[in-house]
């Protein structure tokens, strides 16, 4: 009996052994069955246009999951691709169809319709592998500007307005008649809500002068206070500073040299302008000449290639009244220098914006002895000549002359907020250059 109870045990063990090996051994033909299954011998693993110049330098992608082939960076807008043959390799081939004909690997073919069936078949004849090609091209030129407007509610202030990026969206000042502002915000630039009237400021208020650095938004009246708030509603006066004549917003720190500032005019010691930097407190510079603008100029801040910040500024009314000419520059706030002398007639006009974009510096609007245009211009050279832009780069869709607007570009994106026009005009404007968005 004891036999016979050690041999069943021996049989159910080997049973259990059986039904254990048994799946595995069938699980690892199932993995070598979907092994042979996913292999084709026809695969592309290369396809591209190297024995044309103009297109050797883009990739093609050879997606052999969802068959097919494109070229992720598109062919520039109006590029000839009517009459081409590509490169490519394969695990194996014995011939290859191109729209359904064989192909001798030498012929030029048409690629201007898309897609373009590519069939390829391997070398033992027993695997194909299809595919859908794709050669993109732009289908529109990459240096004609596209403009349109995104907003027809944006508030007409009766004076003069200031716009600025926030963290929240943006936020608008217009100067009232008796001297007051109004605030307005948006978190779309669509979109435009009236705010709280500010509270705690006082005076005519010099609302060109709202500005922000770091946390804190800075605002002056024109008996020269300086007004400071952490939300732009609720405003107070910032003690023990100079008389403030005019402000011109940040200006970005040098590393392990200066931090970052406020730059502007102050009253001097002798009454005199002078220009200056605040940083909790007014550091003084030069005296600021009589031909240097001091009110409707238009502004625009940029970095040097070595990441310098520094402030140019053109355009407006001297304090006599007549229009400036020049463009000046700043890498501290306490010494403009004069970069164009004599400057060009394009830059003397009043409340124009400029800015810069795609790596040039453009001017656009304002007015001059009541008139105004709609002709965008550009320099290549930081503003020390300008010519027009080409047609194709026009704001076309802008059919009159505006000044006192605000221009701010952020993520390739140009927008124009407002101005006016004879009348004040509502309108945000939205432009980009396609390239930008390519």
């Amino acid at each position: 009996m004891k036999n016979l109870s050690h041999i069943l045990h021996r049989h159910q063990a080997a049973a259990l052994v059986c039904s254990l090996v048994l799946p595995l051994i069938l699980g690892l033909a199932a993995c070598n069955e979907d092994r042979d299954t996913q292999y084709n011998g026809a695969e592309l693993t290369y396809f591209g246009f190297d024995s044309f110049p103009a297109f050797a330098d883009y990739k093609f992608y050879v997606d052999n999951v969802s068959h097919r082939i494109y070229n992720l960076d598109s062919f520039p807008y109006r590029s000839k691709v009517d009459s081409m043959f590509p490169r490519l390799t394969a695990v194996t081939s014995s011939k290859i169809l191109i729209d359904d004909q064989e192909w001798n690997g030498k012929s030029c073919l048409d690629w201007s319709h898309s897609p373009v069936s590519l069939v390829n078949v391997s070398s033992d004849k027993k695997y194909t592998a299809s595919y859908q090609v794709y050669v993109n091209v732009h289908q529109l030129d990459p240096d004609s500007m596209q403009v349109k407007a995104v907003s027809h509610g944006y508030p007409a202030g009766e004076g003069r307005q200031t716009v600025l990026r926030t963290a929240d969206g943006w936020l608008s000042f217009f100067a009232q008649t008796d001297g007051s502002v109004k605030a307005w915000s948006s978190a779309d630039a669509r979109t435009w809500t009236a705010q709280t009237d500010p509270t705690g400021l006082s005076g005519q208020l010099l609302v060109e002068t709202l500005c922000a650095l770091r946390d804190t938004f800075y605002l002056a009246n024109a008996a020269g206070t300086l007004f400071s708030s952490a939300d732009a509603l609720t405003w107070t006066t910032v003690a023990g500073t100079e008389k403030v004549l005019a402000l011109f917003g940040p200006m970005g720190g040098r590393k392990y040299l200066t931090n970052d500032a406020l730059i502007g005019m102050v009253a001097g010691d002798d009454g005199k302008p002078c220009f200056a930097r605040f940083e909790g407190s007014w550091t003084k510079g030069d005296t600021v000449p009589d031909s240097f603008p001091r009110e409707g100029f238009a502004l625009a801040q940029s970095q040097t290639v070595t990441g310098v910040a520094f402030s140019l500024l053109t355009g407006g009314l001297t304090a006599a009244g007549d229009y400036a000419t020049g463009l000046w520059s700043t890498m501290d706030g306490l010494y403009w220098a004069r970069l164009a002398e004599p400057a060009d007639e394009i830059c003397q006009r009043n409340e124009a914006a400029i800015f810069y974009y795609d790596d040039r510096l453009y001017l656009w609007g304002g007015e001059r002895d009541g008139a105004t245009d709609t002709k965008l211009y550009v320099s290549d050279n930081h503003g020390l000549a300008w010519e027009a832009a080409p047609d194709k780069q026009q704001f076309q869709a802008i059919t009159e002359g505006i000044y006192g607007h605000r221009i701010l570009v952020e993520d390739d994106y140009i927008r124009i907020f407002g101005g006016k026009s004879g009348t004040a005009t509502a309108t945000v404007w939205e432009a980009y250059l396609n390239q930008a968005l390519f």
